[in-house]
C-alpha cells in the first residue's frame, strides 16, 4: 500500500471512530442516549391511583410494559455484539429474558390480585426484584461499550501496522517511530480496560431485596463504567496520535 493510501485509510478509520466515540461516553456515563435506553422508553397510562387494586394493576403494568419493551432492545443490542465472547453474549442474553419471564410473572399475578395490600406488594417487586433500570440495563450498555471500544481498537491496530510501514521507509524514523510507540500503547490500553468492564459487569445478577448485593451491584457497575471511560480517552489519544502521525508522513513528502 502506497503512503496516500495509508493516509487515506487511517482518514476513514478515524471518521468511524469520531461517529462511534459519543456512544462510549453515553454507556461510560450511564445516561440515556440512543444506544443506552436507561429509563423507560415507552409510554402508557401510569396514571392509576395508588388506592385502589385496579388503579394499582394499570400503574403495575405500565411500569412492566416500558421495562419489556427496553428489555427487548437490549437483547438485539446484544445479538448485534461482535468483539465480546460469545459466553458473555449469551450471559447477557440469559438475564434479559430471566428478567422479561419474571416482569411476566408479576404481571400475571398483579392481574389476578383482588386484596390492595397484596397488589401493593406486588406492585412493589417490578423494581425491588427484577431491577431493569438499575442492573440490567446498564450491565448491558457497559459491556456493549466495551464492544465497540474494542471493534475501534481492533481498526486503529490495522491503521497502526500500515502507518508502521510509513513510518519504516522514513530517512529518519525517530520521531515517528515514537508516535507509532505511544498509538500502539494507547490502544493497548483501550483494550485492557474494554476487558475490565466486561469483567466487572457480565456475572451481576439483580439483589432480590439484598442490600449488601445491590450495594456490591452498584459499585461493580461504577467500576465498569469507568472503564469504559477510560477506553474511550484511550481511543481518543490514539486518533490524536494517527492524526499527529498523518500530518507527519504528509510533511514528509510520503
Amino acid at each position: 500500500m502506497t503512503h496516500s493510501r495509508i493516509i487515506t485509510a487511517a482518514a476513514t478509520c478515524l471518521a468511524a471512530a469520531a461517529f462511534i466515540l459519543p456512544s462510549l461516553a453515553a454507556a461510560a456515563s450511564q445516561t440515556p442516549a440512543p444506544v443506552s435506553p436507561l429509563t423507560p422508553t415507552s409510554s402508557c397510562d401510569a396514571s392509576g391511583t395508588k388506592t385502589t387494586v385496579q388503579g394499582i394493576i394499570t400503574r403495575g403494568n405500565c411500569r412492566i410494559k416500558s421495562r419489556l419493551t427496553d428489555l427487548d432492545a437490549a437483547i438485539e443490542r446484544v445479538a448485534q455484539m461482535d468483539k465480546v465472547s460469545s459466553s458473555t453474549k449469551d450471559t447477557l442474553t440469559t438475564n434479559l429474558n430471566n428478567g422479561e419471564d419474571a416482569l411476566n410473572t408479576i404481571k400475571t399475578k398483579l392481574d389476578a390480585d383482588t386484596d390492595l395490600a397484596t397488589a401493593k406488594a406486588d406492585y412493589r417487586t417490578i423494581f425491588n426484584s427484577v431491577r431493569v433500570y438499575g442492573l440490567l440495563l446498564p450491565q448491558t450498555w457497559t459491556v456493549a461499550g466495551a464492544d465497540r471500544a474494542q471493534g475501534i481498537a481492533s481498526d486503529l491496530a490495522v491503521v497502526s501496522q500500515e502507518l508502521q510501514t510509513a513510518c519504516t521507509a522514513q530517512s529518519d524514523s525517530t520521531s515517528c517511530q515514537a508516535l507509532i510507540d505511544k498509538l500502539n500503547a494507547s490502544i493497548a490500553s483501550a483494550q485492557s480496560n474494554a476487558t475490565n468492564a466486561v469483567n466487572f459487569v457480565q456475572g451481576l445478577l439483580p439483589d432480590n431485596g439484598d442490600n449488601t448485593k445491590r450495594t456490591a451491584n452498584k459499585q461493580a457497575l461504577s467500576d465498569g463504567a469507568n472503564q469504559v471511560s477510560s477506553a474511550k480517552n484511550n481511543l481518543q489519544d490514539a486518533i490524536d496520535d494517527v492524526n499527529a502521525l498523518r500530518k507527519m508522513l504528509s510533511l514528509s513528502g510520503s
